[in-house]
C-alpha cells in the first residue's frame, strides 16, 4: 500500500496517458451512417457528440445506437436489403435520431415485446 502511495505521489496522471492518442468527437448534425463509419474506422464503441450551435456536448453515440437505428429503419422499410437501410441512415442526422426517432422506436419495440 505504501509503495502505491509513494508511486502516486511521485508521478502525475499525464505520465500514464499515451504520448500519441486520438480524440474523436462527432458533430451533432452528422448522418447516422457517417457517424457509424467514423466509429468503425477509429475502432471505437462510442464517441461524444458536439453541437456547434449551442457549443456544448449533447451526449454519446454508441454501437447500441447503431443496432437500434438499423433495427428501426429495417422495420420501417420492411426490407432485408441492407442498402435500403444504409440509404435511410445516410439521410437521418444524429440529432434527429436522438430527438425524434429513438424514443418512438423504443416505445414501438416495447409494445411489440409486450404483444409477444
Amino acid at each position: 500500500r505504501r509503495r502505491v502511495l509513494a508511486f502516486l505521489c511521485a508521478h502525475t496522471c499525464f505520465e500514464l496517458v499515451p504520448e500519441s492518442g486520438k480524440v474523436v468527437v462527432l458533430d451533432w448534425q452528422i448522418s447516422l451512417r457517417d457517424a457509424f463509419y467514423a466509429l468503425e474506422e477509429n475502432e471505437l464503441y462510442s464517441a461524444p457528440l458536439w453541437n456547434c450551435e449551442v457549443q456544448d456536448y449533447m451526449g454519446m453515440i454508441t454501437v447500441t445506437d447503431l443496432l437500434e437505428s438499423v433495427r428501426h429503419f429495417r422495420a420501417l422499410t420492411r426490407s432485408d436489403d441492407i442498402d435500403d437501410v444504409l440509404e435511410l441512415l445516410a439521410h437521418c442526422t444524429v440529432a434527429r435520431w436522438f430527438n425524434d426517432i429513438r424514443s418512438v422506436s423504443a416505445d414501438v419495440a416495447a409494445d411489440a415485446d409486450d404483444a409477444a
